[in-house]
């Protein structure tokens, strides 16, 4: 049979070889259009470049640092399983899929609990970010450590079941602006506290049942109001001082569970000793109308937020002492360390983050004013982010 012109072997080789010779070069040239082809058909390669995406950390609920090697798979709205990912070092994932709509995520590992699902809904080029924590299963061995925890924990439980926890803001009637130095009372208690530099203040180890509350301020008419004070609860009060009494605004009193409450205790006693930082509360997110964490940080002094379209970043405190454009935060999120200053992707992450499910926002521009908790090697700032579930 006569060779094909197209394949014909040149001049002393055989026809096989030439055949071959012109496969593998024809081969070559259209390979890059096979690779983008089969990076675009489910089950070859990468998913759709459209594809939505879930992401977020997968933690140990005890101690709260990340759970590497652990397995995080999606289901979808007929629970019909659509991805499965392994975490990273760092217990970070993230899961891209092809099609909008209810997903249903968990993690799970060995030696762990599986994590209880999460309801997400991914919408069309949506990113999402998820916490799942895993709770280590107890075995034989661990029984008296475990035992030791839980009394610890329990006492724990008890001491700070007793009283509740008063903290908030108090502010000018009339521009809205922090009160400093004001003055704090519960009546009948020793005591009592002043506003730090944002008019905020804490009071622990309030006793239970009705209290009244007094605001004082040299430059203001004197105002009270009463609580209702439950063991274990926290109260946030917002009050507005004016100086003509004839008009006052109202006095708002939120309530967290106890739960929250004990968490968030450390929290509380920050906002009252008057440190160099910044505190944003579930009241400001609600005035602003929960807006992502990275618009609430706009007009903080010595922060500089950027947002160029899905892209945040932000850097804190003065150019030159920490580089050309300031401090790069570490991200805290309910006590644990989830984002460096070097990680780009995660930071803008997590300022992405609606402010919906966030309790506590806390802003720390130098390494002088870091609280124990944030004190890590590497940090020099950092924003500490506590959630009405994780807190």
């Amino acid at each position: 049979m006569k060779p094909s012109p197209c394949c014909r072997p040149p001049s002393g080789s055989s026809p096989s070889s030439g055949c071959a010779g012109f496969l593998f070069r024809a081969l070559l040239r259209f390979l890059p259009l096979l690779l983008l082809l089969t990076s675009r058909v489910p089950g070859m390669g990468a998913v759709p470049l459209t594809a939505q995406q879930i992401g977020g950390v997968v933690f140990d609920e005890a101690t709260g640092a990340p759970v590497q090697g652990a397995s995080v798979n999606a289901l979808d709205a007929r629970l019909q399983a659509v991805g499965r990912v392994v975490t990273d070092a760092t217990g970070r994932f993230g899961l891209a899929l092809p099609d909008t709509g209810y997903y249903v995520v968990s993690a799970s590992r060995s030696g762990y609990a599986a994590s209880a699902p999460e309801q997400v809904w991914l919408g069309p080029g949506e990113e999402v970010t998820v916490m799942l924590a895993l709770r280590r299963s107890v075995t034989r061995a661990d029984s008296a450590a475990t035992a030791e925890v839980q009394e610890v924990t329990a006492r724990r439980a008890a001491e700070g079941a007793r009283t509740g926890y008063l903290y908030g803001q108090v502010l000018d009637n009339d521009g809205g602006q922090p009160i400093v130095n004001a003055d704090v009372q519960v009546d009948g208690e020793a005591g009592g506290t002043i506003t730090n530099g944002d008019g905020r203040f804490a009071i622990r180890a309030v006793p239970p049942g009705r209290v009244r509350l007094r605001f004082q301020h040299l430059s203001y008419a004197p105002r009270q109001t009463t609580v209702e004070v439950q063991p274990g609860m926290a109260y946030e009060v917002r009050v507005r001082l004016d100086p003509d009494p004839l008009e006052l605004a109202g006095i708002e009193v939120t309530t967290r569970s106890r739960f929250v409450a004990r968490r968030l205790e450390p929290v509380y006693q920050r906002m009252g000793m008057g440190t160099a930082a910044n505190f944003l509360t579930k009241r400001d997110f609600q005035t602003r109308g929960i807006p992502p964490i990275g618009q609430m940080l706009r007009g903080l002094p010595a922060v500089r937020v950027r947002n160029s379209g899905h892209w945040w970043t932000v850097h804190m405190g003065r150019a030159g002492r920490f580089g050309d454009k300031g401090c790069k935060p570490t991200v805290y999120l309910d006590g644990m360390r989830v984002a460096l200053p070097d990680d780009n992707a995660a930071l803008s992450e997590f300022l992405s983050m609606s402010t919906f499910d966030v309790e506590v926002i806390e802003v720390y521009k130098g390494p002088a004013s870091l609280p124990p908790e944030f004190n890590d090697p590497g940090t020099m700032c950092a924003i500490g982010i506590w959630t009405r579930r994780g807190g």
